[in-house]
């Protein structure tokens, strides 16, 4: 069967497989795959896509579900989400286009599960963002992803989920630091940040995420980030990794950057 478009896919028992077929006939070649899988660092089978393709393919599948809006989630449903793109894919167009929180939490969830990779969790971009409730967002939506901290006995990638609610403070931190600054310096720093640096050490991901994170904080709140490095609040890697990644900053000063050395762990 030659497939030319998600449109021309059937809803019926040979879904899952002729959907995989159609991502499989874009499938790159040798020489690429191997170099993305080493940036990416997955342990899924890996398509090769280039971004483009992911986009693509979403709009093909939203197109469908603009049509009658059960093919949309006839595809949440049956996606079969072995594969690193097909999780791409998931996301893109769960984030595109649900408002529900309820929703975004349940199918963001079911993609995650078996996800091992950084790419898979930041790819989570909620495109929808200004219509969706602020205090749920931050208060239910951020929370329950981050919330797997608790679960880091009895889910095997508790890291990406957590992960996933870290990156999604991003579009809000210019509005955090300067009406709701709280939420940052007890919740984020305090609750989360400081548990990643004390128990999660040896978790790359999740360490990333928190010095990528204190980095834009250093953008908004200088004074902050610097008292927490003085004070030695985190540990080794987050703090070195804190202050290489604001040195490679372009809207940090050149005499800032030096300063930020004296706070360095040999």
């Amino acid at each position: 069967m030659n497939i030319k478009s998600y449109l021309d896919i059937k809803k019926d028992d040979n879904f899952m497989k002729n959907y995989e077929a159609y991502l499989l006939s874009f499938k790159a070649d040798d020489d690429r795959i191997p170099y993305q899988r080493r940036i990416i660092n997955t342990k899924l089978e890996l398509l090769g896509f280039y971004s483009s393709k992911i986009i693509e393919i979403s709009k093909e599948i939203l197109l469908d579900g603009k049509v009658d809006e059960s093919n949309l989630y006839y595809f949440l449903e049956n996606s079969p989400l072995d594969i690193y793109e097909e999780k791409q894919i998931y996301s893109k167009v769960v984030c595109s286009y649900f408002t529900d929180i309820e929703k975004i939490k349940f199918y963001l969830t079911k993609m995650l599960i078996k996800a091992d990779s950084w790419a898979i969790s930041d790819s989570i971009k909620l495109i929808k963002l200004n219509k969706i409730d602020k205090n749920k967002y931050l208060y239910d939506l951020i929370p329950y992803f981050i919330s797997y901290l608790n679960k880091s006995k009895e889910v095997d990638n508790f890291d990406i989920y957590v992960r996933s609610g870290l990156d999604l403070l991003f579009p809000m931190l210019k509005d955090l630091f300067n009406n709701n600054k709280e939420y940052i310096t007890s919740y984020i720093i305090n609750d989360v940040f400081l548990n990643i640096s004390n128990n999660f050490s040896s978790y790359y991901y999740l360490e990333m995420m928190v010095a990528w994170l204190l980095s834009y904080f250093y953008i908004y709140d200088k004074e902050l980030v610097i008292n927490l490095l003085k004070e030695r609040k985190f540990n080794k890697f987050i703090t070195n990794k804190t202050i290489s990644k604001i040195k490679d900053s372009f809207r940090v000063s050149k005499d800032d950057k030096e300063n930020l050395n004296q706070y360095r762990i040999k």
